[in-house]
């Protein structure tokens, strides 16, 4: 999910939060600091679907969605300080550590409330910490580690927010890409997930050096990625976007390269903001 944190998206999520709840599912919220106003809004949002008269109305206030475990917000610069380690080093095991054990924590609260274990989880965190320092191999190998089966089960779902576009829009093409890679979906507008396949993305890399560099441009350059270099363009921009990068700056030359990258970057952001889904064709 890629969006600034401004009031509109910020009272959506404490929605969707809330659309969690009320289907059962177990949240973990470490998306912000100061988790006592961050359960204030949640409770204003509570309030405001209450008051429209929603479905959401079980006679349930946020007290006992907390006491019960189905609710666990937590201050996001505490539980990154408390894995011990400076964030430019941070340590990817010792993260999933204590994420891991954030979630066993949890699910034996619910069991104790008298919830099945297994009953759904969603985790939302942010990557602002990892960006802040320029850690993104490390961003890389923490975000493949939490899609792993065997390190959390399928029942957990994380929801990464790059709330810090700043930061995010200063990403490289190879970076972005990999990044993007990394997830199942982004999240968009009324809580739509899509999906980006592969040839989506390739599409996007195309249409892109056609615009900058004329039709039959990208036709050209594949061609020579697959004769000189050995390389399937679309493969290679969905598992080492990196070496697609490298090889295309040796083609076209480090000036133009940047400028064609730089903008199908800026085509892939774009679409990836938190807003309504475009036309993805």
């Amino acid at each position: 999910m890629v969006s600034s944190m401004n009031k509109n998206t910020r009272y959506s999520i404490y929605g969707q939060v809330l659309d969690y709840l009320l289907d059962g599912r177990t949240v973990i919220y470490l998306a912000e600091s100061r988790p006592s106003h961050v359960m204030q809004q949640i409770s204003r949002a509570m309030n405001g679907k209450q008051q429209l008269k929603t479905h959401f109305s079980n006679n349930k206030d946020l007290h006992d969605y907390v006491t019960s475990g189905a609710l666990t917000v937590i201050d996001r610069d505490e539980f990154y300080s408390s894995i011990g380690e400076p964030r430019h080093q941070f340590d990817v095991n010792r993260l999933i550590y204590s994420l891991h054990s954030l979630v066993s924590e949890t699910r034996g609260k619910r069991s104790d409330s008298g919830t099945n274990r297994r009953s759904r989880i969603v985790a939302i965190s942010t990557c602002t910490a990892f960006l802040q320092t320029k850690g993104i191999q490390t961003l890389l190998e923490y975000e493949r580690e939490l899609q792993r089966d065997n390190k959390f089960g399928k029942s957990v779902e994380f929801i990464c927010w790059h709330n810090d576009l700043k930061l995010f829009e200063r990403l490289p093409f190879s970076s972005l890409l990999s990044i993007l890679n990394a997830h199942d979906a982004t999240i968009h507008a009324c809580w739509q997930y899509r999906k980006w396949h592969s040839d989506v993305i390739f599409r996007h890399v195309k249409d892109g050096i056609d615009t900058v560099l004329g039709d039959g441009s990208a036709y050209l350059i594949f061609k020579t990625l697959k004769m000189v270099y050995k390389l399937d363009p679309q493969e290679t921009i969905a598992s080492k976007p990196e070496l697609f990068e490298e090889k295309v700056t040796k083609i076209l030359g480090e000036r133009t390269a940047e400028s064609v990258l730089g903008m199908i970057a800026d085509a892939i952001r774009h679409e990836m903001a938190y807003s309504e889904i475009a036309d993805m064709r």
